[in-house]
């Protein structure tokens, strides 16, 4: 029985052998297999050729951008024939996207193109000047100085020309200027300078404001205007040419200084506040002019930020003073003292005794006035219990306004806020303190990195300050001997 069975098994599996064969054997008419079809037919992913490179036949002459390799083939893993330095001529036939084929001093390979360019960069092809050289004008603010007679990237600036300067030249192709650059050493070199940089003679500079001098005169007191179109530019001279400061928006304020007609228009010479950018930065001051019919009177709502808007020369802190023991202090409107007193809102008296010593919240300080004097602006309420509403008022920052609480005469220099212009040496040193934190500069310019932070109240020496009446910055030194330039608003002096 048991061998019937296994004869059997054996029989079976020569069966499926001799099918395994026949089927792995078979072929259709086009001469495939079957087991080739079914493969080809369940296959996803279809066949993956390599990219065709494209060659183009060319004769022109190039130049390396910088030190490069010669190669065998166009590729970096292919042998290095010879080293090719920056600047070297070499002669193309053939390119690719990528690579070059070129001959250099006899041998022949492959280079990248990143690395060369067709661009004359030698000035070889340049026509010279007749005479040898002729003196030509910067006609912009900004013109640049190539290494190379192009714009690309490899064509390094190497330096700049202002409106008017003037430029010598000694060669052209046409498109650009090849020029004599002085160099520190007094020595010259040979740099390029795009043709629509230069002009034949100086050029009118529309940002020249002191052509129209004459044409200006100065506005009683300083009358605060605001901006009545959507956007209007606030220019470096009073013509549309003018290079644009910055542009100002419907409602934003500004001071007018002097008033003039030109060619016609008038114009309106301004004071624009600009506020501070980021924490340790004070208000800066922008000169500039604004077409005068772009310019409306308002009055408005006496919030602290409107009046911080009408004297931009304020800036906002958050303090407790007090009226002078057995002294008086008036609160005024505004920050003058008219002979009738029309702007006298109230006044606040100290007695002897502490608990009669009158506090005030101060809001913002500053000055104000030709000579430049301190005040404060106090918060304060009015109406009745049912209706209190918060008001402000002017206060003069005097020998009667005290940070001390019980009322005692001090001098502290964290009591006022004076603003200098541009810098001038003090002949003596003054002692200043810092009102908030406070960003320190190499150079006046709150776009420059800051070197260094001075806390709230730090002391510092002022030792220079700008000679403006719209000042910015003053120079300060610090307990380690230090100078820095910082926004004058930050100190008490």
């Amino acid at each position: 029985m048991k061998k019937r069975i296994f004869a059997l098994i054996l029989a079976g599996l020569m069966t499926a052998s001799m099918v395994s064969c026949t089927v792995e054997g078979s072929n259709n008419d086009t001469g495939d297999t079957e087991d080739n079809q079914r493969l080809e037919s369940t296959t996803d992913k279809p066949t993956i050729n390599p990219p065709t490179v494209t060659w183009q036949d060319v004769d022109k002459t190039v130049y390396a951008t910088s030190d490069i390799k010669l190669r065998s083939e166009a590729s970096s893993a292919s042998t290095t024939i010879a080293s090719i330095p920056k600047e070297a001529e070499m002669h193309c036939t053939r390119t690719s996207a990528a690579y070059s084929y070129v001959e250099y001093n006899g041998q022949f390979g492959y280079v990248l193109n990143s690395y060369i360019t067709d661009v004359d960069i030698l000035g070889k092809n340049f026509t010279p000047i007749e005479g040898g050289e002729k003196v030509m004008y910067s006609n912009s603010d900004s013109t640049n100085v190539r290494l190379y007679p192009s714009k690309d990237d490899f064509s390094s600036i190497k330096g700049g020309y202002k409106l008017n300067d003037a430029v010598t030249v000694v060669a052209t192709n046409g498109t650009w200027f090849k020029i004599k650059y002085p160099t520190k050493d007094g020595e010259y070199v040979n740099y390029y300078v795009h043709n629509s940089c230069l002009s034949a003679d100086k050029v009118e500079d529309p940002n020249d404001d002191s052509k129209y001098e004459s044409d200006f005169t100065d506005v009683t007191g300083t009358p605060v205007m605001y901006v009545s179109v959507e956007k209007v530019y606030f220019r470096k001279a009073p013509n549309q040419n003018a290079d644009a400061i910055m542009s100002l928006s419907k409602g934003n304020a500004v001071t007018v200084l002097k008033t003039g007609t030109v060619e016609g228009r008038v114009w309106n010479y301004v004071v624009v506040e600009i506020p501070p950018q980021k924490e340790g930065d004070g208000p800066t001051y922008q000169r500039g002019y604004i077409s005068a019919d772009c310019l409306s009177e308002t009055t408005g709502a006496m919030t602290l930020d409107r009046l911080l808007e009408l004297y931009p020369t304020f800036t906002k802190v958050d303090k407790t003073m007090y009226v002078l023991k057995e002294s008086s202090i008036n609160v005024r409107s505004t920050p003058t003292f008219p002979d009738d007193n029309a702007n006298l809102l109230f006044t606040v008296t100290s007695g002897k005794e502490p608990d009669t010593i009158k506090p005030l919240k101060v809001v913002a300080s500053g000055v104000y006035g030709e000579n430049d004097a301190a005040w404060v602006i106090i918060e304060y309420t009015e109406g009745t219990d049912d209706n209190k509403t918060t008001a402000y008022g002017f206060v003069r920052a005097n020998q009667y306004l005290t940070s001390n609480a019980n009322g005692e005469a001090t001098v502290t220099l964290d009591d006022l806020l004076i603003k200098y212009p541009d810098f001038k040496i003090l002949e003596t040193p003054v002692t200043a303190t810092t009102k908030s934190i406070a960003n320190c500069y190499a150079t006046p310019d709150t776009n420059s990195s800051v070197v260094k932070k001075l806390d709230a109240g730090a002391t510092v020496t002022l030792v220079a300050q700008q000679n403006d009446e719209y000042a910015s910055w003053c120079v300060v030194k610090d307990a380690d001997g230090n100078y820095y330039f910082v926004i004058i608003t930050l100190l008490n002096k």
